[in-house]
């Protein structure tokens, strides 16, 4: 009996295609050898994983020998080195395997899939122009765990199958019947055609070019675009790591799941050391910043919405408050929410929500990396930044949530910690730390977010259609008989929660 080593499976010559992925090319082989997935793994497995659970990993090569699987199938093992998405330089931490295993029924018919569709954010395919689907769940299995099984001549609905001597099935398929392999069917199988094949290398290699320009490329922006095949990035930061990609490598060869979205870049260098050597520098001067960042954003974008923010300013102290997300201002709601998140507007019972939203309006960003000075220290630079891209970051939230479902503004979300500015929505460049005059710097900080101009449009054409008599509406609970936005004016209030509806009736 030869070693595992020097064995080999049934092959056809022109298999595979360009770029094929490892599960088409297992699939085949199940057929075309009659085997099970755990007789595949042994055959090209590598020393380290022979003792792993023998399932085939069709993303990560990490468990295969490719001098083995070479050998296997008389195929040059940099070809298949292209069946997995690792070996084409994309990290699958983030990528799950059954899930992510989607189909071209174009190209399927031909016996073709491509290593590219798995990831996440592809959104049809480039030579049929098909929106990429996923395959039935039993024929996922089947390539991974279960192989193909021959049917009993006793069980056999189709008058078609071939059978030896015993009467035994020699049609071969998978539970779900998707999948089916007949000897005879072997010289009628449709196979991917020499121009065809030219046309998916140039069009695979054209993709990828994009994708190793983004890599290569040391712009400080690069580090959010290396992230956008992600599969756990929320979409709302995947259109801005996409638009950064664009930015560097040009727009994507291949049609993708979401629209790039317009983004604002903030890029400075911070200086911690210098700030605080100055006595009663903070408290001061981070108090000058902030109003003049209020002022700015007051006369920028609030001023044109100085009608709807009255409306709000006025409402009665006792009056029962209703807001429909399809009527309100999101500009004057923002500017709001923000001057209390700014002000740390900390006298706030523990909300209760007596009416289920569909979500809460979460404020709090993501950190990327470490500071590198004292938790408590923030020098102005980043601040007078931090307090300009927040407003905007609370306006993009509301701006894609509001049309289309219920919110609230918790209690929690406007809370401020000390070192919130350190911990919060900025990215620290750790390893670009620099000196000027022999002094340390703390490194180059960078916020990225939705452009300005385009946020204020998009609220803009929504003002100017909303429905005057349902300005503003969140159910606010009131204490004190107070609302909550005479806070603005230097009144007490006690809240629990403000509550958007996606729709209520409007209240003369």
């Amino acid at each position: 009996m030869d070693s595992e080593f020097n064995r080999r499976f049934t092959w056809h010559k022109h298999s595979p295609a360009p770029f094929e992925s490892a599960w088409s090319v297992f699939a085949k082989i199940l057929a075309l050898n009659h085997t099970k997935p755990r007789v595949i793994f042994d055959v090209i497995c590598n020393n380290q994983s022979k003792e792993s659970k023998k399932v085939l990993s069709t993303l990560d090569s990490s468990w295969v020998d490719f001098d083995r699987f070479s050998h296997a199938l008389n195929v040059k093992a940099n070809q298949l080195k292209t069946c997995f998405l690792d070996q084409l330089g994309f990290s699958l931490k983030d990528i799950a395997y059954v899930k992510d295993i989607r189909v071209c029924n174009e190209c399927l018919a031909k016996g073709y899939h491509c290593t590219l569709f798995c990831l996440p954010l592809i959104k049809s395919c480039p030579w049929h122009g098909c929106k990429l689907g996923f395959p039935c769940k039993t024929c996922a299995e089947t390539v991974f765990v279960k192989g193909l099984s021959p049917q009993d001549i006793i069980y056999s609905e189709n008058f078609n199958d071939e059978f030896d001597e015993n009467g035994i099935n020699l049609t071969y398929e998978s539970l779900c019947g998707h999948i089916v392999f007949s000897e005879k069917l072997l010289k009628n199988l449709v196979f991917v055609n020499d121009s065809e094949k030219n046309e998916i290398e140039f069009r695979c290699n054209q993709f990828l070019l994009w994708w190793y320009e983004i890599n290569k490329s040391n712009h400080h922006l690069a580090f959010f675009a290396k992230q956008i095949f992600s599969k756990h990035i929320p979409v709302l930061k995947l259109e801005k790591y996409l638009s950064i990609a664009n930015t560097i490598a040009g727009p994507c060869p291949w049609e993708l799941q979401v629209e790039p979205a317009s983004f604002h870049c903030a890029y400075w260098i911070s200086n911690v050391t210098e700030d605080y050597e100055r006595s009663g520098f903070r408290g001061s001067l981070c108090t000058h910043v902030y109003k003049s960042v209020r002022r700015y954003i007051y006369n920028q974008y609030i001023r044109q919405h100085k009608g709807c923010l009255n409306d709000v300013l006025h409402l009665g102290q006792y009056q029962e408050q209703y807001l429909s997300s399809s009527s309100i201002c999101s500009v004057v709601i923002a500017y709001i929410t923000w001057r209390m998140y700014m002000e740390r507007f900390r006298r706030l019972e523990y909300f209760t929500n007596n009416e289920s939203s569909n979500c809460r309006l979460d404020l709090n960003m993501f950190l990327i990396g470490k500071t590198h000075g004292p938790s408590d220290q923030v020098d102005i630079a980043t601040f007078a930044h931090c307090c300009l891209a927040r407003f905007f970051m609370i306006l993009d939230k509301i701006e894609r949530i509001v049309d289309i479902k219920s919110f609230e503004i918790p209690q929690w979300a406007l809370s401020i910690e000390q070192n919130e500015f350190n911990s919060g929505i900025f990215h620290n460049f750790i390893n670009e730390d620099e000196f000027r005059g022999g002094q340390k710097l703390f490194g180059s900080k960078l916020i990225i977010y939705t452009n300005p101009k385009y946020l204020i449009h998009r609220a803009e054409v929504r003002c100017v259609a909303k429905i005057k008599k349902s300005t503003l509406d969140p159910k606010l609970y009131t204490i004190n008989g107070t609302s909550l936005f005479n806070y603005l004016v230097g009144r007490y209030i006690i809240f629990r929660v403000i509550n958007i509806a996606k729709e209520r009736k409007s209240r003369r």
